[in-house]
């Protein structure tokens, strides 16, 4: 998912946040002026200063000192910017491309530093220092050269976080919703991706006649028909913060519980499923005014303990869970009728009291569990909220 991906979701916790600590000597240079200039002009008068601090306080000239030195420090922020702007247009034109390599970047900064330091020594003609007048001709240009290069890579550091926030967020969005990606970036240290047990509640979710529906509608429309129909389920499904595990054909497998606990997975599953149907009824209520064969799915969903990690191969890793759970809701899922929804007893317990369920009947698993009983919910029954 990225060049520097140690595989599946786990690449979203990036291993550039390490490379920050390296700016100096390589990475590419990717400061923008929209935010160098304003930062520099900062952090330039914020060191004049406090440099006129410094010498002005043992002088007795607070006062002459904290307005000069803050006058040299604006000078910096202004032109060493705008000297790096000159020096890479000027790179740009003769390499023809845009972007230097680190290298470059700091060879650049560290000149313009140095020119915009030189600026400085005229003012000493006019505000000239108290002490002796060699030390600060050299110290200008010297410092701001030095300087220079770490205020830039400081803020080479601040893009390349939003930008790696940006693609995270970006790259999460396929599996789960904001809210959790959000959460997942926040807790980022204490987020496992290599293999965990956890506590989880998973969804199955399977289109009733999906086989005979492909020899009617043709190839065309039997994947606008799957892209409508999960455009609509994905939404849901990330209104309540389900992780998408994966889609297997016409089915879809949603996580609930990993790869961050949420408190309640058993409540928004079963929220799910019953939105998943009023939605679908809408849906169909579209496709028969135009003449198309209405969907109709049934759900499954099972609560326990799974070990959730990346699986595969360094060359495509996939974020899955395994466990019974899974293999009881794909099971619960696939035996459901249409437009009804099979609750595991394990489930069930999660929710009692406040979801409309009914008994149904006891049901051997094919997962190692035994015989449960399992629990019907209409999702039509109650379309104003559970």
């Amino acid at each position: 998912m990225s060049h520097r991906i140690k595989g599946g979701i786990e690449t979203l916790v990036s291993t550039e946040d390490v490379d920050g600590l390296f700016f100096l000597w390589r990475g590419n240079a990717r400061a923008p002026m929209r935010r160098l200039w304003p930062f520099t002009i900062f952090v330039s008068v914020l060191i004049g200063l406090a440099v006129g601090l410094a010498v002005g306080v043992p002088s007795g000239l607070l006062g002459y000192y904290l307005f000069k030195e803050g006058l040299n420090g604006l000078i910096g922020g202004l032109f060493a910017p705008l000297f790096l702007w000159l020096g890479r247009r000027a790179y740009a034109r003769w390499h023809r491309q845009s972007g230097e390599p680190r290298p470059v970047g700091n060879l650049m900064y560290s000149m313009s530093g140095a020119l915009a330091g030189s600026l400085m020594i005229p003012m000493q003609c006019l505000l000239p220092p108290i002490i002796p007048l060699g030390p600060w001709l050299i110290f200008y240009p010297l410092s701001t050269a030095a300087l220079f290069p770490f205020i830039a890579a400081m803020v080479d550091y601040v893009e390349l976080q939003k930008e790696e926030h940006s693609r995270t967020k970006e790259l999460f969005g396929k599996y789960v919703s904001e809210t959790v990606a959000r959460r997942i970036l926040e807790e980022r240290n204490h987020v496992n991706f290599s293999g965990e047990k956890r506590r989880c509640t998973v969804l199955f979710s399977d289109i009733r006649g999906f086989t005979r529906m492909v020899k009617e509608l043709g190839p065309e429309q039997v994947v606008h028909t799957l892209n409508e129909y999960f455009a609509t389920m994905i939404d849901i499904i990330f209104q309540f913060d389900g992780t998408i595990n994966k889609f297997i054909g016409d089915a879809v497998v949603v996580l609930y519980g990993a790869p961050v606990a949420l408190g309640d997975e058993a409540l928004r599953a079963v929220k799910t499923a019953q939105q998943m149907h009023l939605a679908l009824r809408d849906m169909n209520a579209a496709r028969a005014a135009i003449g198309k064969p209405p969907i109709h799915i049934g759900i499954g969903i099972d609560t326990g303990d799974v070990v959730v990690g990346n699986v595969g191969s360094p060359r495509r890793l996939e974020y899955t869970a395994i466990g019974a759970p899974v293999n009881n809701a794909n099971y619960l899922g696939t035996i459901a009728p249409a437009d009804v929804v099979y609750i595991s007893e394990n489930a069930y317990r999660e929710i009692a009291g406040q979801v409309p369920v009914k008994p149904w009947q006891r049901v051997q698993l094919k997962a190692g569990t035994g015989e449960v009983m399992v629990y019907t919910f209409e999702p039509y029954a109650e379309e104003r909220g559970l």
